[in-house]
């Protein structure tokens, strides 16, 4: 691992010098199918939701939970598109966190999750970044414990995963992971491993943790080898197609022990 990709290797990354990249860019389709007039009338990150604190928005549970812990360089990855509603969710932001210093990369397309971040990291003056869905009850501190693993560890991406979702989970049978491997299976085209008998398979979105050098070439190795076709989802495109290279990530399962994860095709 090249000691550039994250500002010493030996050192431990301290909150304050990683960026984190909030995923805002969604269209919350699933959310504008409710019955439930608020559901369907605001963006996905500014929905209520039942946390620890009380009944409070998504964002607000990352952006309170993030900066309680000492993240302090937050980017929020928002749309232009209408429907993403993202200039609502920018007028809120502003007016609540006007002592915060939050700043907001902004997609004149589509470009999905991995090509926010791709857009967000070519700004960022930071070695390495956190990238959290907004839509997570995530433990945020516990993320120095996450960062520190990440330092000590050989792998440009760690992946964080936190939870076992229902079949209702946008990333159900798409993204899997157990204590070995992590494999595709979009919709059956793809299905490289198998879970062992009596293994349980977990999926998630996940906050993922990068380095900025490992991510920029990587994305753009994926876009000369794929073709810039429009979005390129983070779990579902990305990450499998580091794997399919025999390249290896790390991941890190609750209560956030340490493991290292390579494809095996055979």
């Amino acid at each position: 691992m090249d000691e550039r990709l994250k500002n010493g290797h030996s050192e431990i990354i301290q909150p304050q010098n990683v960026d984190v990249f909030l995923l805002c860019g969604g269209k919350g389709t699933r959310l504008k199918d409710s019955d439930d007039d608020q559901l369907k009338r605001l963006p996905k990150p500014l929905v209520p939701i039942d946390t620890p604190r009380g009944s409070i928005r998504m964002i607000d549970n990352a952006i309170l939970g993030l900066s309680e812990s000492g993240f302090v360089q937050l980017t929020l990855l928002v749309g232009r598109d209408p429907e993403t509603q993202g200039s609502e969710i920018e007028d809120y932001i502003v007016s609540a966190y006007e002592n915060l210093d939050l700043s907001f990369s902004r997609e004149d397309t589509p470009l999905g999750t991995a090509g926010a971040a791709y857009e967000a990291f070519t700004f960022s003056r930071r070695d390495n970044a956190i990238i959290t869905p907004v839509d997570t009850l995530f433990p945020f501190d516990s993320l120095g414990l996450v960062i520190e693993a990440f330092s000590k560890n050989d792998t440009g991406i760690m992946w964080v995963v936190t939870s076992n979702p229902g079949e209702n989970a946008q990333n159900f049978g798409k993204v899997i992971v157990n204590s070995e491997r992590v494999v595709r299976d979009d919709e059956g085209k793809l299905n490289i491993t198998l879970t062992q008998d009596g293994e349980s398979a977990t999926t998630s979105s996940g906050v993922i943790v990068v380095s900025k050098i490992y991510y920029l070439e990587r994305y753009k190795d994926y876009i000369c080898e794929n073709g810039n076709t429009g979005t390129v989802d983070l779990y579902r495109d990305f990450i499998p197609w580091v794997l399919q290279r025999g390249e290896k990530i790390s991941f890190l399962m609750s209560p956030f022990q340490l493991q290292s994860l390579e494809l095996q095709t055979d």
